[in-house]
């Protein structure tokens, strides 16, 4: 099973949400009426999918840097896949189109394929990142590209980048029956830097079911504030109000993020906790020794 959160965008970027990518067009046909059999897949319905999904987000096939292929992994149906892709993006392209399929990564997950295809690919464009397609090293010999080299299969990691504009991927599900689904991703919008307020005392709440897990958390906060620009004031209303109170707590107070990501990362083991279970050691044994009848009032004492 895989979900995403589907919002309009104007309400997205109203309401401050994180945003990985947006669909700018989608196009689905169905030619199970004119296959020869009904698994068998078939050039014209993915071509004609495609070509509308293009259509829809008023695009061209050379604005578009790689695909999310359905990657059947079958020796017909991978290169009528190809074909169909080139009818719509083999033209005039400056580079080749990076064409992978995480199916060569987690297998072939049913009814969630195209959902996990679109994850894929949504998160390629947000980390400008398409990972290596799997067990790919002998390609099928019938995914020519031609002397132009129109595709390229993704058997590497590649960085993305593109010139002047947003990147564009473009993701393909294909039903047995002759459903084929098509649509256009666009990464999402660069958003303007929330403005600088000045931080205020803050209380900064820490966490953990054990002591002894406190110094990982807090050095896991760190790296995210770190790595992510977030007013203080939005940390302390998370961690006060969004997270539960477990047993073991510490609370940190401070007016900047750079002073509470130093304090963080002097965050130490308790030192009366024992790894990262936070045991604390007993000051005495109790005696668990085998006795006859007249010392048995001892037992369960401390040594």
């Amino acid at each position: 099973m895989g979900v995403v959160l589907l919002k309009p965008l104007v309400n997205a970027l109203n309401d401050g949400n994180r945003i990985y990518a947006t669909i700018r067009g989608t196009g689905v046909s169905n030619d199970g009426a004119r296959k020869m059999s009904f698994a068998a897949p078939g050039i014209d319905g993915q071509a004609k999918a495609i070509q509308e999904a293009l259509a829809d987000a008023g695009q061209d096939g050379s604005d578009v840097d790689l695909i999310e292929a359905h990657g059947t992994g079958t020796s017909l149906g991978d290169p009528v896949e190809i074909t169909a892709l080139g009818k719509a993006y083999a033209g005039a392209r400056e580079r080749p189109l990076l064409i992978g399929s995480v199916k060569s990564n987690i297998g072939h997950a049913d009814a969630a394929a195209g959902v996990a295809g679109l994850i894929k690919a949504t998160l390629s464009l947000h980390h400008r990142y398409l990972p290596p397609s799997l067990h790919a090293a002998q390609l099928n010999p019938k995914l020519d590209p031609g002397p132009q080299r129109w595709f390229d299969i993704a058997r590497h990691g590649a960085t993305l980048a593109a010139s002047g504009r947003p990147l564009r991927a473009g993701v393909s599900s294909f039903g047995i029956g002759g459903t084929n689904a098509h649509l256009i991703l666009e990464e999402a919008p660069t958003r303007p830097s929330p403005p600088t307020v000045p931080d205020d005392w803050q209380v900064i709440p820490l966490s953990a079911a054990a002591p002894g897990q406190l110094p990982t958390l807090a050095h896991q906060l760190a790296h995210h504030l770190e790595t992510t620009p977030v007013a203080l004031a939005d940390v302390a209303t998370t961690l006060q109000s969004g997270r539960p109170a477990l047993k073991a707590r510490k609370a940190l107070v401070t007016n900047t993020v750079s002073a509470l990501i130093q304090t963080l990362s002097t965050v130490t083991l308790p030192s009366d906790s024992k790894g990262a279970g936070g045991c604390a050691a007993p000051s005495a044994w109790p005696c668990c020794c085998p006795a006859k009848a007249h010392s048995m009032p001892v037992w369960g004492r401390r040594c």
